[in-house]
């Protein structure tokens, strides 16, 4: 059970961390995971084209004049913890003015990581929603909404200050 809420707790400050790069007072809780998480920063986990972004092999629309934000995307992560052993993922960000959204997926390279074992869906905390054919968990806190759902490995997590970035995000 420990090790179990320990992943949720990881997930959880890695989901804190990248809402954090758009927080007003400036902070930045990104530094906050140093110690857990590490990022190769491997283009080969990420390509655009054509409006399209294929993040961990998972597809995704970018909205019309958003760009990257090349210093808050990581890509690749990685953790030398062994209870974290397997987990993988990487994230991007684009802006357009005020405007943002995160794209986040994390998956696991084995059966048997903690990513595989809990479900996420369940011990999250938020509303059951259906957003463009995807089951999740969405959420809202301070202006910042949060859709989190399932993939064949993993997870994938679209952040953004507008709701209906997430829907159009998701193909």
């Amino acid at each position: 059970m420990k090790n179990k809420l320990e992943i949720i707790l990881v997930l959880l400050m890695l989901t804190l961390s990248l809402s954090a790069v758009y927080s007003v007072d400036g902070t930045n809780l990104a530094n906050v995971m140093s110690d857990k998480l590490k990022f190769t920063n491997d283009s080969s986990h990420m390509n655009m084209t054509d409006g399209k972004l294929v993040l961990e092999n998972v597809t995704f629309n970018i909205p019309d004049g958003f760009k990257e934000d090349k210093k808050s995307t990581q890509l690749d992560f990685y953790s030398d913890d062994p209870s974290l052993e397997g987990i993988r993922g990487s994230r991007c960000v684009f802006n357009n003015g005020d405007d943002h959204i995160t794209y986040m997926v994390g998956y696991s390279l084995t059966s048997d990581s903690l990513l595989s074992q809990v479900d996420l869906l369940e011990e999250s905390e938020g509303i059951h929603k259906t957003i463009a054919n995807k089951d999740g968990i969405f959420s809202e806190e301070n202006g910042e909404y949060a859709f989190l759902y399932k993939t064949e490995n993993g997870y994938v997590q679209l952040l953004s200050n507008k709701e209906d970035l997430i829907s159009h995000a998701i193909i």
